[in-house]
């Protein structure tokens, strides 16, 4: 049998209240970080970068996210035509910042592949239904969604986005539009 004795604090030595005290302390310090890392929001794994996305997949990389909303093509409009044989392609995307630091992108971090030809999709395209995405700095959470234009041939068999941001060390997040 167990025998239960009431612990008596002013009879107890100096080493046991600074051993239990301890044990207290160190209890607490458990608890709170155990609580605190539930209220915690991680920031997502970079995605990989030698991987080649499709449209709507939500890509991560050093505190950036980025998603290709929709892809349109068009033979331009009363006031923009494409050159002969070309037609328009207006890629929609989303940035969001996913990082506790301010972080920005330009338009010209977006570059697009036609059958291997790389350009920045910078066309003059005059469409009320065109909303550009323009330079811009992000707070934490915040996002962009604009469009990126440019000319494509209407044979293209293969068009890629590629966003490179001064923030990927010289890497670059591949998008397969077509």
């Amino acid at each position: 049998m167990i025998s239960r004795k009431k612990l008596n604090w002013s009879k107890a030595s100096k080493k046991q209240k600074i051993l239990f005290l301890g044990g207290v302390i160190v209890a607490l310090i458990i608890v709170i970080t155990a609580v605190s890392s539930l209220f915690t929001e991680k920031e997502p794994e970079n995605n990989d970068l030698s991987k080649i996305y499709n449209i709507g997949d939500k890509v991560f990389y050093n505190g950036m996210q980025l998603k290709v909303n929709k892809v349109t093509y068009s033979d331009g409009t009363k006031y923009s035509t494409p050159k002969n044989g070309n037609e328009y392609i207006i890629v929609n995307v989303t940035l969001t910042n996913k990082s506790e630091l301010i972080e920005g992108y330009n338009p010209y971090d977006f570059t697009l592949s036609d059958d291997g030809d790389t350009e920045h999709l910078n066309s003059i395209y005059l469409d009320d239904n065109i909303d550009l995405l323009h330079l811009e700095n992000l707070l934490k959470d915040e996002s962009s969604t604009g469009d990126l234009v440019s000319q494509v041939k209407k044979d293209s068999k293969s068009l890629k986005l590629m966003f490179k941001s001064d923030l990927f060390n010289g890497k670059s997040i591949t998008i397969k539009l077509k």
